[in-house]
């Protein structure tokens, strides 16, 4: 007679080697089902963990005009300016100043385009949240002991006292570690009364 097939391990004869058996079933599935809990568990604490700290967004997604995606974070490249929430591409040469004291501007960046004694400034700068930029003629002249402009106005006007329009005049000298010391003077835009000034130390980008 045929012993029928069976379908898993054989089923022992013995009443010890069924209990053993049994065993180590229930051990086989206890640590089965152990192992499959913790897994499910780390599963859910790795999903929580990554939508609480937003790990699994791109960090760059938002970054404003001209920002670039540097180690995971939204910089502005060196040689730009960083100015209104905006990342702002300068002009080979252009001088960077920052000057909080200054009635209107924190931070100036100035472009001179040409040669000889009459040029053209570019002043870059933002308004309702885009950057654009202005310009206006200035004279350089190339000294010896440092180039030295003159401004009669920028190109961006200002208010002094919440209510009197102003027009800042600038006066520069190159110094000999290639910084710019820029004077600005705030003349009144109807009687020219000086208003108000400051010095501001430019580098060029």
């Amino acid at each position: 007679m045929r012993r029928p097939i069976l379908f898993g391990p054989p089923y022992p004869k013995s009443a010890q080697s069924r209990n053993k058996h049994f065993h180590c079933l229930f051990f086989m599935n206890f640590k089965t089902r152990l192992l499959t809990a913790l897994l499910l568990a780390g599963g859910i604490l790795y999903f929580n963990a990554c939508k609480d700290d937003d790990c699994c967004s791109d960090p760059c997604e938002n970054c404003g005009s001209g920002y670039a995606c540097i180690d995971n974070a939204c910089q502005c490249p060196d040689g730009n300016l960083e100015l209104g929430g905006n990342c702002i591409t300068l002009s080979a040469g252009t001088f960077v100043g920052y000057g909080p004291s200054c009635l209107c501007y924190d931070t100036l960046a100035l472009a001179f385009l040409g040669q000889g004694v009459d040029r053209i400034v570019q002043m870059p700068f933002v308004l309702n949240g885009a950057p654009g930029s202005a310009s206006t003629n200035a004279s350089y002249y190339e000294k010896p002991d440092g180039d030295s402009i003159y401004i009669l106005e920028l190109p961006i006007t200002c208010t002094y006292q919440d209510s009197i329009k102003v027009f800042p005049e600038a006066f520069g000298k190159v110094q000999p570690d290639g910084t710019m010391l820029l004077n600005l003077v705030f003349r009144h835009s109807v009687t020219r009364k000086v208003l108000d000034s400051c010095t501001m130390t430019m580098k060029q980008q």
